[in-house]
């Protein structure tokens, strides 16, 4: 997890270079490459030299080099293939409107004429296993249907294009799209509570980051136990707490739930809105069916019994050590549920759930 290319605000980078054939002027070439876009979409590339730093184990970069945007459309493409990384490789050819954004600012250059490819590399090859390389080239002229404010390239380069490499490592893909690769599992060890790694607001650590090698995301208990959370059209998903163990690749080994809460209508997006103005929001849902408990059973391979929950109360508190929520959770024939967890940072920042600005204001000391 520690070699993953993560920037300290969730940036995400892949190894790789840009640069323009032709235009000896302006080639812009880095060895590492920032995408960016939303969880399931790469839509921008940007020339950004980084460096890792020792302490937090997070990438920084100056992201003084040129921006590719792609057209319309096909960032989500290439997101699907990094995301899932299916056997079949994705081409794309279209002759869309696009844009450059040179080093010094301006105005876009206009770009057409895209040439993409895409290859998930297997999990047993003996180069970048378990990687997603992304090829593209786009012609440097603007699109005819491209009717935004442009600048001009210069006459000498008509016939000159741009080229693009970019290579996403599985580490990287598993904490910033939530894929899966073999290559991230490796020999779990016993309970090792020396992993529990206690991070702030100004001392996050990316290799403490509480991630499975399949990409799901935890939380911390006070007493150090991780509880697995999920978050998927506004359903918010938590589990029984367990103690944490890790591979020896550094990734969360995760185990069976005895006890899944469940609730609809619970939008982190909403919240995080709400965040940005308190630190402190309460969210309570109250009616026949808020969502369900499920219940495992010992000793059987069956999925245990379901309790519809009728009344939950939500209390969350945006603190130093991250997002901490308060919970009671009233089930129709069963015993209430409460406890309490904390989102760290790391994952905060991961699962966007707050944002830097949430970050800044409890750095700053904000109410």
């Amino acid at each position: 997890m520690s070699d993953a290319m993560i920037g300290r605000e969730g940036q995400v980078y892949g190894r790789g270079r840009l640069s323009f054939l032709g235009m000896d002027q302006v080639t812009a070439e880095a060895t590492t490459i920032e995408v960016a876009g939303n969880e399931s979409s790469a839509q921008f590339f940007t020339a950004a030299p980084s460096d890792r730093d020792q302490r937090s184990g997070y990438l920084t970069s100056d992201r003084q080099g040129a921006t590719v945007r792609l057209p319309v459309g096909v960032g989500s493409l290439i997101g699907r293939v990094v995301k899932y990384a299916g056997s079949a490789p994705l081409a794309v050819a279209v002759d869309a409107p696009g844009g450059v954004r040179l080093p010094g600012g301006g105005f876009e250059h206009g770009a057409s004429d895209w040439r993409i490819a895409v290859t998930a590399v297997a999990d047993d090859a003996a180069v970048d296993p378990g990687a997603v390389r992304i090829d593209l080239s786009a012609a440097l002229r603007p699109h005819p249907a491209d009717s935004g404010p442009r600048s001009e390239w210069p006459s000498d380069v008509a016939d000159s294009r741009l080229s693009l490499e970019c290579t996403l490592d599985p580490a990287t893909r598993a904490l910033a799209y939530g894929s899966m690769s073999t290559t991230l599992y490796g020999d779990a060890p016993g309970e090792a509570p020396q992993r529990t790694t206690r991070t702030t607001a100004a001392s996050m650590r990316l290799a403490a980051t509480p991630v499975g090698a399949d990409g799901g995301l935890f939380a911390r208990t006070d007493d150090g136990r991780l509880v697995s959370v999920i978050y998927f059209l506004s359903t918010f998903t938590f589990c029984a707490p367990f103690r944490e163990t890790r591979s020896s690749t550094g990734f969360v080994e995760g185990r069976e739930d005895p006890v899944r809460v469940s609730l609809r209508g619970v939008d982190l997006e909403r919240v995080r809105d709400l965040l940005t103005m308190s630190r402190h929001a309460v969210v309570e849902l109250v009616s026949d069916d808020v969502g369900s408990v499920q219940y495992t059973r010992d000793n059987s391979d069956g999925p245990g019994d379901r309790d519809v929950a009728v009344q939950a109360r939500l209390a969350f508190d945006l603190r130093d050590d991250g997002l901490r929520l308060e919970y009671l959770v009233r089930p129709r024939e069963n015993a209430s549920l409460s406890g309490a967890f904390t989102l760290p940072w790391e994952i905060l920042i991961l699962g966007r759930w707050t944002g830097r600005y949430g970050r800044s204001r409890v750095l700053a000391g904000g109410a």
